[in-house]
């Protein structure tokens, strides 16, 4: 019905895609009340904050986070694609990707983590290019200053930080140049940053308490009660996902699987996020990326397609539910 017009060509699923992302669109758009001001949420994400400032026009929100969604979803595939995790015809990652961000996204200002989400996935495609590559250094090097970048984006992908180089040991062999390349790449958004801070007169070490009092600000999780079911059925599937990983292996390619091990690291570490802050619309947003590239893998592997069809449905229910509370029908 759904996953497998999804996973066989791109005609069949544009047939589903297109009228999908149309309909959360709209849904975005009709949720948002007449007068709904502009949401000045974030001044603590440095350069998502002098984007923030300057819109203030709806309409310019509202198609700004249609495009970034759409763009995210995009690159999603391409990279499931790129890297053996799908095969060349399966567009289950940018579908997922499209119904957690519109669920989990605001329709009155840009969430800081799509904005992130996008430096994150440039830097996926340049690290997992390394792989059995002799000269990386350049690629290293883009890789970690767009995750370097991100931070500045959404400042709790800071937690990102550790996994530069866990893609570094799971990726290539130890070469103390990788490393330091590396390093370096990722701090140099910093080095920018207070450079350009110094020559506008700002505060140089502003970013240093921002980024201290992310690290401090860990407290227990505050999670909408509307979003229990798509919670319930993302957890369910990430288990399956798991257990299907323990017992059938992460792939028959050795690309393949350490592409897998890089997404679960992303997915343990993007987990922590939702101790940290106070957003219970927006739980699992960080995690979009894992999510709908491990979760596309699992239902387009399973043989029954009734029993795939109806694992999806009832993550579709749970943000049914969603839509239903944003238009005040529950």
């Amino acid at each position: 019905m759904v996953v497998g017009p999804l996973k066989n060509s791109l005609q069949s699923a544009l047939v589903i895609m297109i009228p999908a992302c149309l309909i959360l669109f709209g849904l975005s758009v009709w949720t948002m009340p007449p007068d709904a001001a502009v949401n000045k949420l974030y001044p603590q994400h440095i350069l998502y904050n002098y984007i923030d400032y300057r819109l203030s026009a709806t309409w310019l929100i509202q198609t700004l986070n249609f495009l970034v969604i759409l763009i995210g979803a995009v690159a999603v595939n391409f990279l499931a694609i790129n890297q053996e995790v799908v095969n060349k015809n399966n567009y289950l990652p940018a579908f997922l990707y499209m119904l957690f961000a519109f669920s989990a996204n605001s329709n009155s200002f840009i969430h800081p983590a799509l904005l992130a989400n996008l430096c994150v996935l440039i830097s996926l495609y340049f690290f997992m290019e390394t792989y059995r590559l002799d000269h990386a250094l350049s690629a290293l090097f883009k890789a970690a200053f767009f995750m370097g970048l991100s931070p500045f984006f959404y400042t709790e992908y800071l937690l990102l930080f550790p996994l530069c180089f866990m893609m570094l040991v799971i990726l290539r062999s130890f070469q103390w140049r990788d490393w330091g390349v590396t390093l370096l790449g990722f701090l140099l958004p910093l080095y920018l940053f207070m450079g350009i801070s110094y020559l506008a007169g700002k505060d140089v070490w502003r970013i240093f308490t921002v980024f201290k009092e992310t690290v401090e600000s860990f407290q227990k999780p505050s999670v909408s009660e509307y979003f229990y079911p798509l919670l319930f059925m993302i957890i369910i599937l990430v288990v399956l996902t798991l257990v299907s990983y323990v017992s059938k292996g992460f792939g028959p390619k050795v690309k393949t699987q350490k592409t897998k091990y890089i997404l679960l690291w992303l997915f343990v570490l993007l987990s922590i996020n939702i101790f940290i802050g106070n957003d219970s619309d927006f739980i699992f947003i960080a995690n979009t990326i894992p999510l709908s590239i491990l979760l596309a893998d699992y239902l387009a592997e399973m043989k029954q397609l009734k029993i795939a069809n109806t694992l999806l449905f009832l993550l579709l229910g749970g943000i049914a539910v969603i839509y239903l509370h944003k238009l005040s029908m529950i």
